[in-house]
């Protein structure tokens, strides 16, 4: 790691030597300071009484603002329980946040995985540092922001789910292959998923509710099926420079669109930083990111000249003084400063997201995992990201 980045290490082995003799900064910013400007996520359990009875009539909001939110939806879904989401806000409620029956939340849903949890083979290092075989040892516990529905479930706002069936489109390797941290953190996520190749997915894209593309270079023949599958309802999200490449010809392949891939060029970037950058809060799957201005992006991608015009802008990386901390060279900075690094759009209804970094890196980008969550839930549900 020192030879890589070009710095010389010391070993130090003396327990307790640096003990109160250090602050944490990072880019001018505290720790918590910097947690708190990416995405403000809940620090307590939620619990709930096993001897309190509750009416089927009485709703939670379930704020769409952490992992757990995700994982807690995943497993109602999975034990056949109504969940709801809502596509525009309400009250203290914002569109992607989830409406559920009190009396589902149980003790057993809150501290027990749902099947879609079980463990992958592979030796790589989890999220957590952990091999995957240990992953049983996580704590199951979910960390949920949560509110009682003072006058029930609001019906014009909220849309039931369907439990997704999610394809996880991937190659090789530990970003991208059957053992990779992508497929544990989805895993982790607790969602309904299969990992399948380009080439199998073509075969059976009519089985799925989403694909996430998980930075895959698509054949003609593949590609063709994947653009039917998305227009018929299955939703895409597109990770990295291939999968942002395949996301856009799938947009401008739309019918009415007259463009070429050469009108929305793609660049990348070489880095490894949190940046300071702009989110559109103001979407149905991003209402949530109204504190956030700073982002982790990896091997970049991002449009260099522009965006299709039925695409709503998500990230766009500050004009100035955007690097925050991290590994980079100075021309890399430069190639991303002011360009768009993530997108969504409808293709005849069906939500796209482009983001154009490895939002599955390790547990790096959790920031970005409930834009993500939305859009395979937005498709499960049937509805346009608004």
């Amino acid at each position: 790691f020192p030879t890589q980045r070009g710095f010389t290490s010391i070993e130090v082995r003396e327990e307790g030597l640096l003990a109160d003799n250090l602050t944490v900064v990072f880019g001018g910013l505290t720790a918590q300071e910097l947690t708190a400007r990416a995405f403000t996520a809940p620090t307590a359990p939620l619990v709930q009484r096993p001897d309190v009875a509750i009416a089927d009539n009485v709703f939670t909001l379930v704020k769409h603002n952490s992992d757990d939110a995700i994982r807690l939806v995943n497993r109602l879904l999975a034990a056949g329980n109504d969940v709801w989401i809502l596509s525009d806000n309400y009250r203290d409620g914002r569109a992607g946040d989830f409406i559920v029956r009190s009396a589902d939340i149980t003790p057993q849903i809150l501290t027990q995985k749902s099947p879609n949890a079980l463990n992958i083979p592979g030796a790589y290092i989890s999220v957590y540092g952990q091999m995957p075989y240990r992953s049983a040892t996580l704590n199951p516990n979910l960390f949920v922001e949560t509110m009682v529905m003072p006058i029930g479930r609001p019906a014009a706002t909220t849309h039931l789910l369907t439990e997704p069936n999610v394809a996880l489109m991937g190659g090789t390797g530990v970003n991208w292959g059957p053992d990779s941290y992508a497929r544990f953190i989805i895993q982790h996520l607790e969602f309904n998923h299969e990992f399948v190749t380009p080439e199998e997915f073509a075969a059976r894209a009519d089985e799925f509710t989403a694909v996430i593309n998980l930075n895959q270079d698509v054949t003609e023949y593949d590609f063709a099926a994947l653009h039917d599958a998305v227009r018929g309802g299955v939703g895409y999200v597109g990770i990295a420079v291939n999968g942002m490449a395949v996301g856009r010809n799938i947009l401008i392949g739309a019918p009415g669109a007259e463009a070429e891939e050469t009108d929305f060029p793609i660049g990348t970037a070489g880095n490894e930083a949190v940046h300071r950058a702009t989110f559109a809060a103001d979407t149905s799957i991003t209402a949530r990111y109204d504190l956030a201005d700073m982002v982790y992006m990896i091997n970049s991608a991002f449009f260099t000249d522009g965006v299709m015009p039925d695409a709503t802008v998500l990230i766009t990386i500050a004009d100035a003084e955007h690097f925050v901390g991290g590994f980079k060279t100075p021309a890399n900075v430069d190639l991303l400063t002011g360009n768009v690094v993530a997108l969504t759009a409808n293709y005849d209804g069906t939500p796209i997201t482009i983001i154009g970094s490895n939002i599955f890196n390790r547990a790096h980008n959790r920031q970005l995992n409930v834009m993500m969550a939305n859009t395979v839930f937005f498709a499960a549900a049937g509805l346009e990201v608004q």
